[in-house]
């Protein structure tokens, strides 16, 4: 897909309730372009707030000049970068509902930004979300709901690098026939509460009618189900991902709901039962990692391939449990999107352990706890934040930050902004980083 950026002479940046003008660049037209270097999956070449507004997150408030809230209201491409770090109480839902959007969580000070106290829903397209963390709300703590008549599409969503924990019914929510072309990568989907109706902490759910859906290089931890679960009429890609200790419920399919037939291809993830898994887990036969419920409707066909569990043997299906009456096998992946870097499962754990969450080069002592239950095998499944020293303090912090001379040209003509090339560089490189890699029994 093609998209063409047309930078007038005079770009404002809002600062605040205040505006400062700078002068623009020469036009920027993009074809499949990446939304940055390195994004893959499904709507992988959005262009975000490329080429539009530049808006300064000022303020911790919930509301009014300079917050987060104000930025994301603005009703025109724009790219949000952060001057304050620290904790966001939200006191509604944070609804993004202006298409043509780029929120920046690294350009934050240390310690990053944390969004707490209700959710945030994505209800538009073209939007990139990075380097934030989301600790918990009433019910969702992130959710991509479309529309139940279909008449507001949610397309072109890439949520990578963020930190989704502690919500009481699902820590991350999509659904909606209308909701399509979404990734969501090297993200921590991580320690879910009891949701009051049946007690399950749920990590990700990819609703009814959503399509391409990729779920690319996350660790899944300590959610008893759903990490993640494809329900009726969806068509999903999940490709070297880490579940751990996942309780009843690793990667499930079902169709609850009757909605029809699934598609999905499962390709090179790594699942590793924890102290909350139940003792038959290592039993294929009784409670595998991939688990496809008899209500799934006929006509699913799945792929699976260099999955690894244990109980793992040459046969790719040797690590899945198959309840319905008819054939649900794949010989080729059913869903696929190409350009796509698939790592060897025996990778996994490694690159996911240094690349996911919000700001690896600078965790939270939340996800810098949780990495460390992977890496030696304990934690478990909590009832509340208490549970674990409850939710890091962050101490807020302030940096003025100094835009390129011309944000929105290219001098370069990579296709990229000046302004992207720029925000690159707020990303450090964890390749130095090295674990070890984890024994399977």
């Amino acid at each position: 897909m093609c998209y063409r950026i047309t930078a007038v002479f005079l770009v404002i940046i809002m600062i605040g309730s205040q505006t400062t003008p700078v002068a623009a660049g020469d036009p920027v037209r993009t074809c499949n372009l990446p939304a940055f270097p390195g994004a893959e999956g499904f709507g992988a070449d959005t262009p975000g707030g490329r080429g539009g507004r530049v808006i300064r997150v000022t303020t911790l408030a919930d509301s009014g000049p300079g917050s987060l809230r104000e930025a994301i209201g603005v009703r025109e491409p724009r790219t949000i970068i952060f001057e304050v770090g620290g904790t966001i109480q939200l006191e509604s839902d944070l609804n993004i509902w202006s298409p043509f959007l780029t929120v920046a969580g690294q350009t934050a000070p240390s310690p990053g930004v944390t969004i707490t106290g209700n959710c945030l829903r994505v209800e538009t397209h073209d939007v990139v979300i990075q380097h934030l963390r989301f600790r918990g709300g009433a019910n969702n703590s992130f959710a991509i709901p479309g529309s139940s008549d279909g008449s507001r599409e949610v397309y072109n969503v890439i949520v990578s690098h963020c930190s989704i924990s502690w919500a009481t019914n699902k820590n991350l929510n999509i659904w909606y026939p209308s909701v399509h072309d979404v990734t969501i990568r090297n993200c921590i989907v991580s320690e879910s509460l009891p949701y009051p109706m049946s007690g399950n902490r749920m990590g990700f759910l990819i609703g009814d009618h959503a399509k391409r859906i990729a779920v690319i290089g996350n660790l899944f931890a300590h959610n008893s189900r759903r990490n993640p679960a494809p329900f009726g009429d969806t068509s999903t890609l999940i490709v070297n991902n880490v579940v751990y200790n996942p309780g009843s419920g690793p990667i499930h399919f079902q169709d609850g709901n009757g909605s029809g037939s699934l598609i999905a291809s499962v390709v090179g993830n790594v699942v590793i039962p924890g102290q909350d898994t139940p003792a038959q887990w290592c039993k294929p036969d009784q409670c595998p990692p991939i688990h496809i419920l008899n209500s799934t409707a006929q006509g699913t066909r799945i792929y699976l391939a260099d999955n690894e569990a244990p109980g793992r043997t040459e046969d790719p299906w040797s690590v899945a449990l198959v309840e319905t009456s008819f054939d649900v096998k794949a010989n080729s992946p059913p869903v696929w999107v190409a350009p796509l870097t698939v790592r060897d499962s025996s990778g996994v754990l490694g690159w996911v352990l240094t690349n996911a969450g919000a700001r690896p080069w600078n965790r939270d002592a939340a996800d810098a706890r949780v990495i460390s239950d992977v890496l030696n095998g304990t934690g478990r499944l909590i009832n509340s934040p208490e549970d674990v020293g409850g939710s890091p303090d962050l101490e807020p912090s302030r940096r003025a930050l100094n835009l390129p001379a011309y944000p929105n040209g290219d001098d370069d003509r990579d296709g990229y902004t000046n302004l992207e090339e720029w925000l690159f560089g707020f990303e450090h490189d964890n390749s130095f980083v090295v674990f070890l890699p984890l024994v399977l029994r």
